[in-house]
Parts: C-alpha cells; structure tokens; sequence
C-alpha cells in the first residue's frame, strides 16, 4: 500500500483552495541544521559603486557575524570579472570580516563562474544543507538569457546530489535586474526569495529577514498535479506533534485529479498519495492568514515564473484579485466582532494585503503597455513578500513569548465567556445608582456599564516615563501623574492613543519612539486634553465590571511597561499596581484624588484576593527577609519601598498580616540611604573629620614631633635667614598609636546644622515625607522626628549619616556587609563603637597620609607635586617656605603649588597664600623670576576661580583678618563674600547670564561696595 499523506481542504474564492498538509518525518541522509553550510556571494563590480557597495557590505558583515555566533560555517565569494573565495572553515571567520570589510567595487560583472564555483565547492564537500545569499545589482555582463541554462544545470546537479539547497537574493541599486534576481532565488531545490532593499533602506530588516529563513527545516516538497502537468512546491513548517511536518499549499479545484505529493530530505525522495478531506476552519485568524497568504503566494508564483512578459500574466490574473480584494473586505467587516487583541492581530494583515492591492493596481494603471521594470518587479515583489514575513514573524513572536500570547487568547476566551454569562438587565438595575459617578469615556462616550456587555472596562488614565531601554521591569517606569480622565480600554487600543514598536503582533496605531517626548493628546486626537495620556489602567468597580477588567489587566500592564502586550511578566503585575497605589497615596489631596485612591485600593484588593495563596506566602517571605537580611533590603530585591509598604497596607487591611510597622524603622534607613546625596569633591573620612570636627594639626603637630618633619626644606629656608638651628635634627620614624574612646556628647556645629536638616525632609514636601506618609496609611501616627524612630543619641545620628553615604552605592553596602562592617544603627552600643571606630581610622588615615607624603619626598625630592603636597599639609611655615624657595614665576611648578592648597588636608592656607601672592616669607624672597631687572619680590594676583576655591575650603581654618593679609589685592572681593555668607544682598560687578536674580543687573543699585576703603586699608599688608 502507497504511503499516504493526509490534507484538509478549505475553500478560499473561486475555484482555489488551500491545502493543509501533515507530512512524517523519516530518516534521511543528514541535511539539518547541524550540517548546515552558508555560501554568500557579493557583487563588487563597477555598478555597484557608492552606497550599493557600502549597503551591501554593512549587509554582508551582519549576516556573517551572525552565522559567527550560530556555529554556522561560511564561505564568502567576491565577484566582479574575477572571483574571490574565502572560508571559515579553511581560513578562519576572522579572514572572511576583513576581507568583507575591505570590499570595493570595480570592474565587470559575471555571475556564471560563482554559479560554477558553489557547484564545485558543493560536490567536492559533500553538503547537504545550504542556504546561500547573493547580494548583487544583478547587472550581469552576458545577460540573462545566458545565465538561465546555468542555473537549471545547477539546480538539476543540486537534486542529482540530494543537497538540499535555497537561493535568496538582495537587489541593491535602483538599476538592479529583477528578473535576473528572482530567477535567481529559483535556482535550488528549496523555495528560495528575492527582496530589494532601496538606497537609505531598512538593511537590518532585510538581513534579519534573511538570516531567519536559514533555519528553515531541511525537509522540503511539491505537489505534483499529473493531469495537468503542474507542480507546487509546498511551504513547510515543523509541526507541534513530534516527528512531523505541517505543508500548506494553494491549488485549484482542477489540480486534485491524480496528483501526489514528492518529499525530499537530503539524498532521500518519497512519493506520497494524498488522501483529503474537505472543511472549514473554525478559527477565524487562521482564515485570514490562509486568504491572505493567498494573494501574495499567487503573485509571488507569476513573478518567479521565467517568461518575458510579466505584465501580461499579472493581468490574467485581474479578476483573481479583485475577486480576492471582495472577499477580504468582507473578512475584515467580519473581524469587528471579535475582541479588540484578536481583531488587531487581523488587522496587519489586512493592511498589508490593502498595499499589496494598491500596488498590482498602480503598476498596471503605470505600464498599459509594454513589459514591468525592474523597479516596479521590485516593488511588487517587496509588497508580497511582506506578507510572508509578517507571518514568519508573528510565529516566531509567538513562539518567543509563547505564554504572553497564550494568555492573549485566554484571556479572549475568558472575556467572551463572561460577557455570555452577563444579564445586562439585572446588572443595570443592581448598579443604577453608582453608574455616573465613575464618569464616561473620553473618546466613546460610554459609561462602565455600556462597556461591558462588549467586552469592555473601564480604565484610569495616566502619564508615564519609560526608560530608553524597554526591558520589561515594572519598576524602571515612572509614574508621573495619575489623570483624571476615564477611557474604556478598547477605545484606547483602537484609538491613535495606543502606539507600538515596530515589528510586533499587535499594531497600533502609531509608531512608539524610544527617547521622544509623547505629545499631548490634543495633538493626536482633536478634542482630547491637553494632557499626555501614554498609559491605562484597568480598575475594580465591582464585581461585575471585575470580571472583564481582570482579563485586560495582564496585557495591559504589559503595555504600560513594554508598549508591547505580549511584553507581560508575572513580576509586572507584583509591582505596577502597588506603584500605582503609592502614587496615589501620595497625590491625594483633593476629594476626587482620594475617589481614584479608593478605586486602585480596591483594585489592589482585588488583586490580591484572587492571587491570595500565592502573593501572601511571597510577601511573608520579604517581610522576613527584610527584618532579618541586611542584603534583602536593596534595590536589587525590594526595587521600591513605598510600593513594598504599598503591598504590605493591602494585605494589613484585610487582617491576613499584622505588624508591618516592625519594619519602618529599618525601610526608613534604607530610603535615606538611598535619597541622600553627598558632595562629590570631598572624600569619605575628609567628611566625618569636618563632622566630628576632628582638629587634624594637633595629631599633626604629635606626628612632626615624632620625627616625620623634613628638615632639609626647614633648614633650608633658615639657612636663607643665617638663623640656621644647628640642633634640628632628623629623628627616626616611629610609630604613630592612637585609639579613640571617648563619647560624642555634643554635636559639631557642621554635624548639627546636618543633622538637623533630616527632620526638616520628614515634613510634608520633603524627601523622605512620602515614605513616612505611607506608614501612615497603617493607622500609626507620621514620623517626624528621629527620635520616633528609635534614633536618639549623638551616636546614632551620626551612624545613620556615616553609615548611609559610605554604602551609597548598592555594591558598597554589599561589600560592607561582606566584610562585617554594617552596624545596626538601632542600637545605641553598637553606633557608639561604630563611631569610635570612624574617629580612630579617620585620625590615623590622616597621620598615615602625612607619614606617607613624608618618606616619599625623602625619596624624591625632585616631585614638584609631592613638595606641593607637603607644603599644603605642614604646620611649620619655616618648611612651607624653604619647600617653596626658588620657584620660578610663570613655571609650570608655580600652579601646581597653589592647587595644592585647594585640598581639604590643607593647614594654615591663609599663611601659605600670602607666601604666594607676596612672593616672600619674612623677608626673604620666595619666588623668583628669569627677568634680571625685576630684583623685587614677584606678587600673584590670583583668578576670581582660584581664589574662590582656595577660600572656600579652607574658609574655616584661617580668620577673616588672615585671608584679607593673604589677599591685600582682592580684599574687597572677599568682603563682598564674607556679606553674602551673612545674609545680606551685594550684587556681581559683572554677573553672568545664567544670575537670574534681576538685582544683580540694576546698575544704579547702591548696595554694592560698602566699603571702599578697604583697598586701601589693606594693601601693601606684608
């Protein structure tokens, strides 16, 4: 008995068909994926010169770095008048790149000696699967009819050999040979295709395009009509059902008489008998895609069949098309029942085959006579392929985020469902009295209760911020303003409201740009606010309405997150709302800001009520996760607090958990690590010093009294007095012990004025008022001191500041905790050591870095920045001085020694500039200059940028006096600060644009210079 293979017929228009194949699989002389082999032929001849050549090799180097990753072995051809061969298998993938990357274009342009060449290359190595790309003008020197026998021949010698092979061509170039191309694509055993890709066009479109087809199964047939003499290859696609295949191809009603069905695998060829069925699909969708399959493949079939007048078979089949425009009209008419994600995904294709219509109609309106040209074969050729593709995409959408689609279709399935179950009567009687107060839809005009009976619901509207990277994290989204504005999900997704990436199942109406700020939805849809309306979400009114609004929620939230609703994941819907509800928390004030807080609350609620079993155990886990683990705490676990509080009020409100308020304390600390922000110019331990108010000179001065002064530089600079101290002698170094031990019993002034700024932020309009604010939901009175946390002693305060900036970083907290560093803030023992501990390293960080800088300018005395260093740091001013004599005026070491005093370890700053601005220290000049008639002392007269920066780092460490002798020049400039340090108003001489206060521009004020005689006061102060 005959092999057989069994088909279902379903009736298209006319008297075509399609047939619906099940295929086996059997074994077969090796031609799959695994022994796949990749054969790219590039044209590089003189026509393809300019951006043809430059296209083509972008195009070229993408597909070869793909295959690259893939494992999948690649033979490159270069040809103009002469051929070029390069292999990864022989030469290395590296040698196939550069030799793409170095393409330029000249010469002439053969074809037959690559045919030749692939032919060769195919028998001597024995494969079985190719996949093989020519990317070309096709402009060959000997013309088509030359090449036409060559390509049979090859194609003959491919099936003689049982290699199964496809040919896929990209035309380049608006003077590329169609004919010539699509002719090409023919030349193998496998269905092959051609595509054109424009100057300036979609190259990664083409290539990725491209690249899918070549994992196309191995396996490929054609229906064989004996009566007529016909043959059909079958388009073929793996089958769910192991060891099978699923074939489709389109007949007419005449093809059935005697036919069979010829498969090829590899070296192997079986002959089966079909045996049919006639039907109808029960699925709507799939209809689609078999009519409007239909329509491309027919077009397809005219434009790849080798006659020399391509219009005159296009208008043969004129009332095919027509005929088939007709019956997709009525399909799309049609489509208008089914729910709004099904109806979407008819709609490209709908769409596409409208192009496709629109193009056959203006190509044969464009040549009433005579034959097609390249350009409008091209163009015809792009507007059917496309159809194929969106297919080809949407399976390999599908199958990518295959429980994304099939919880779309559930969730369809469920709708409709509900809505059968619905008595709409009842339902208007039952809610009668709350239908107007939830508002009507702002572009149907419906109300909550005229949506559902079509599978509606009503949603709330919102502004959001996506990051530039859409990588589905629900927590990467900002939540910018909750609208007050109600719209049915369905009017939003039909409307031009609803936008989409490119390359999606599910269209919108609008092209979604990453990083482009959205537009106002007055500007997209007149009559609309003038508001930005870019996210929805769907909400609990009652039970009722429930049963819809449950079933968009998922995809929806998808949306919101990806603008894309197969971009769904569980963790979207573990964080989105409770963001939602946070935010609203913190908005309300007005009394219809808490009607929409009440409505996410309940849907909230309602969340979790019917995801109860699973959201509480998980939410029991981060509770105690976040009590006990320091690490659970962070951002890479709980992404954002006020959502997690968010989650933890709705489930505190239904009563299945208590004591949430065990965690405030701890989220608090947190959230103030995480909002806290700390000047970037100033190191860790330079901040706890100036806080702790650790006076630094004194642990100095115990330092340099051990013996780490450099008297070289101190005699050096007496010996310019002839006062040298014949008894200052180096001492060894020895080793500098100290420990702190003591309490903070009084803060800092620095540390105060800190500190006290945190309350201010606990206020309403603070930074961390919105996290307390939630707490607050809980029923507990609002934190508004530290003190209520449990953060009372000096110790504490000063840990819970330490502790956050040196952990700022995610990673550093991390590492703290590694190394057992993280100290538990609630806990007045343990703040206490913390902060000894701080005081102690701070100290001897200090002692360490003047050691430091002490042996190394023994070492290097030549160092310009270790002298430079050491100058800024000493307390002896003799030795400050001597490091200084002989620096040149306008050198390159004089700069580096005024830099040095804008360091924070500086001592004595004011002392040290007025060695620099005066050019001398008691007498003896420090500063000198290659100029011989300038025997005086060489003044500097500092920027108003350096002076600033010296100033204001060190402002604390000198008085006011001192600054005003180290400065006798600018003295006048420093009143005016020291009076804006005060309180009072003194206008720039010449303030720059950006000054928005409109004082500093008033000429004629008066308030300027107080004192004009301070220039003469303190000038020539030495």
């Amino acid at each position: 008995m005959a092999n057989i293979v069994q088909g279902e017929l379903i009736h298209l228009v006319g008297e075509y068909m399609a047939i619906k194949l099940f295929i086996p699989d059997f074994q077969a002389g090796g031609a799959e994926i695994d022994n796949l082999n990749v054969i790219i032929a590039i044209d590089r001849s003189g026509s393809m010169a300019g951006p043809p050549i430059q296209d083509a090799k972008g195009a070229t180097l993408s597909l070869i770095q793909k295959f690259k990753k893939a494992r999948i072995p690649v033979t490159l051809y270069l040809f103009n008048n002469r051929l070029v061969e390069v292999s990864s298998s022989d030469n290395g993938f590296d040698a196939v790149i550069n030799t793409a990357e170095n393409l330029s274009a000249l010469g002439g342009t053969l074809f037959a000696p690559v045919i030749g060449a692939i032919d060769k290359q195919i028998k001597e190595k024995g494969m079985k699967s190719v996949f093989c790309i020519w990317l070309s003008d096709g402009q060959d020197n000997d013309g088509l009819a030359q090449l036409i026998p060559i390509m049979e021949n090859f194609q003959k010698d491919m099936e003689n050999l049982g290699t199964s092979i496809a040919v896929h061509s990209i035309g380049f170039s608006e003077n590329h040979d169609a004919t010539l191309l699509t002719a090409l694509s023919q030349s193998g055993t496998k269905p092959g295709s051609f595509q054109y890709v424009p100057p300036g066009g979609r190259i990664p479109v083409a290539v990725n395009n491209i690249y899918e087809l070549a994992f196309e199964v191995a396996i490929w047939a054609r229906f064989i009509s004996t009566e007529n003499n016909a043959s059909y290859k079958i388009s073929i696609e793996r089958s769910h059902q192991e060891d099978m295949y699923e074939g489709l191809i389109y007949i007419s009603e005449n093809d059935l008489e005697d036919c069979k069905i010829e498969v090829h695998k590899g070296s192997s060829v079986k002959v089966y008998e079909l045996e049919y069925t006639r039907g109808d699909t029960d699925d709507f969708r799939k209809l689609v895609h078999l009519v409007t399959n239909f329509v491309s493949a027919k077009i397809i079939q005219i434009l790849e069949m080798k006659t020399e007048n391509q219009r005159k078979n296009l208008e043969e089949i004129c009332p095919l098309i027509e005929e088939m425009n007709r019956r997709i009209d009525n399909l799309e008419g049609e489509s208008r029942r089914l729910r709004i994600f099904q109806r979407k995904q008819c709609t490209i294709y709908f769409n596409a085959a409208k192009e496709l219509f629109n193009c056959y109609y203006e190509i044969m309106r464009e040549t009433s006579i005579g034959d097609l040209t390249n350009l409008q074969l091209a163009k015809l050729n792009n507007y059917a392929h496309k159809l194929v593709l969106i297919r080809n995409l949407e399976k390999k959408l599908a199958k990518e985020s295959r429980a994304a689609h099939e919880m779309l279709n559930q969730t369809e399935s469920n709708i409709n469902e509900a809505v059968m179950k619905f008595n709409i009567p009842e339902i208007q009687q039952k809610y009668a009295n709350h239908i107007t107060e939830y508002g009507n839809c702002i572009i149907s005009g419906k109300s909550w209760i005229d949506a559902i009976p079509d599978g509606d619901c009503f949603c709330m509207t919102l502004e959001i911020e996506r990051p530039r990277d859409l990588l589905g994290l629900a927590y990467e989204i900002k939540i910018k303003k909750i609208l007050v504005y109600s719209i049915t999900a369905d009017s939003f997704i039909d409307s031009a409201l609803f936008e989409t990436k490119a390359g999606q199942i599910i269209q919108g109406s609008r092209s979604y740009q990453n990083g482009v700020k959205p537009l106002p939805a007055n500007e997209i849809i007149k009559g609309l606010p003038n508001e930005i309306i870019n996210g929805i979400f769907p909400v609990y009114i009652n039970e009722d309405h429930w049963q819809i609004a449950k079933e968009k929620i998922k995809p929806l939230i998808g949306w919101n997150v990806t603008v894309n609703v197969l971009g769904y994941e569980d963790q979207q819907l573990d964080e989105f709302p409770y963001m939602l509800y946070a935010k609203a928390i913190e908005d309300a004030q007005t009394d219809f800001q808490y009607f929409q807080l009440n409505l996410i609350r309940e849907t909230c609620l309602a969340l979790y009520r019917d995801n109860k079993d699973l959201f509480l155990g998980r939410l029991k886990y981060q509770f105690d996760e976040y009590l006990t683990n320091v690490s659970s705490r962070l951002p890479s676990t709980i992404h954002n607090n006020s959502a997690f509080l968010a989650k933890l009020l709705c489930v505190h409100q239904t009563g299945d958990f208590q004591k949430s308020e065990i965690l405030f304390p701890y989220i608090f600390e947190e959230e103030f690590r995480r909002r806290i922000i700390f000047p970037a110019k100033i190191t860790f331990f330079d901040f706890v010093i100036k806080m702790l108010d650790i006076d630094a000179s004194k642990y100095i001065e115990k330092v340099e009294s051990q013996g780490f002064s450099i008297s070289y530089y101190a005699q050096k600079f007496l010996t310019e007095l002839e006062r040298v101290d014949r008894d200052y002698q180096y001492h060894a170094h020895k080793k500098f012990n100290f420990t702190f031990t003591g309490k903070i019993d009084e803060l800092s002034p620095r540390a105060e004025s800190f500190i006290d700024k945190i309350p201010a932020q606990m206020k309403p309009g603070g930074m961390l008022y919105k996290i307390l604010h939630m707490m607050g939901q809980f029923g507990f009175p609002i934190h508004s001191s530290l003190e209520s946390l449990g953060i009372v002693t000096n110790e504490q305060k000063l840990a819970l500041v330490f502790q956050s900036i040196r952990d700022k970083r995610e990673i550093d907290r991390k590492n703290s905790i590694a190394r057992g560093e993280f100290v538990n803030i609630f806990d007045p023992d343990a703040s206490l050591k913390f902060i000894q501990n701080l005081y102690t390293q701070a100290v001897r960080k200090e002692a360490t870095a003047h050691k430091k800088v002490a042996h190394n300018i023994e070492t290097d005395s030549n160092n310009t920045y270790l002298k430079a260093e050491w100058f800024a740091r000493t307390l002896n001013l003799n030795e400050a001085a001597g490091l200084l004599l002989g620096t040149l005026s306008g050198g390159n070491d004089f700069p580096i020694y005024f830099k040095a005093l804008m360091e924070p370890y500086t001592e004595l700053p004011a002392q040290k500039a007025a060695m620099l601005t005066s050019g001398q220290y008691k007498t003896v000049k420090l500063i000198v200059t290659t100029d011989e008639k300038n025997k005086g002392f060489i003044t500097w007269n500092p920027s108003n940028a350096n002076l600033h920066k010296i100033w204001y780092i060190n402002r604390n460490k000198s008085t006011k006096e001192e600054w005003f002798e180290a400065f006798p020049e600018r003295a006048e400039h420093l009143e005016h600060k020291y009076l804006r340090l005060e309180g009072v108003f003194v206008p720039y001489s010449n303030p720059r644009k950006n000054v928005r206060d409109r004082r500093h521009w008033n000429k004629d004020n008066n308030d300027v210079v107080k004192n004009q005689r301070l220039r003469t006061k303190y000038v020539g102060v030495k």
